[in-house]
């Protein structure tokens, strides 16, 4: 049973500021490095710590909560009320979870990551 999760990245300041809200299964929790440039900029400058704050197989819960959390945090980058280091480029609630690909896209994947070192955190 696959089990879904809801993590924010925080700075490692003296006072942790939340950056990012997140959702995902476990290799999406395990990859810490974003391709969103806001993202690497707040960690390569303040530092990153990921923590997991719910964990469950209902993918719709954590889609909700994303959302909730995004809001809270002010962690999107057109929020009104922007903390000033938010990263979400998008309210939340989105997301490719149970999409099946096929065969031919596998390969193509596949070809366009051989030699790409991974960069999984355990």
């Amino acid at each position: 049973m696959k089990m879904f999760h809801v993590y924010e990245d925080w700075t490692t300041e003296l006072e942790p500021r939340c950056f990012y809200v997140g959702k995902g299964d476990d290799s999406r929790v395990a990859k810490l490095k974003r391709f969103n440039e806001h993202h690497l900029n707040v960690v390569s400058s303040l530092g990153q710590k990921r923590v997991v704050v719910f964990s469950t197989i209902d993918e719709k819960a954590t889609f909700e909560l994303e959302r909730k959390l995004i809001k809270e945090r002010h962690t999107y980058l057109k929020d009104p009320e922007f903390n000033g280091i938010g990263c979400n480029r998008t309210l939340g609630g989105q997301g490719p979870a149970g999409r099946t690909m096929s065969e031919e896209t596998k390969k193509k994947l596949s070809i366009a990551k051989s030699g790409v070192p991974s960069n999984k955190v355990w």
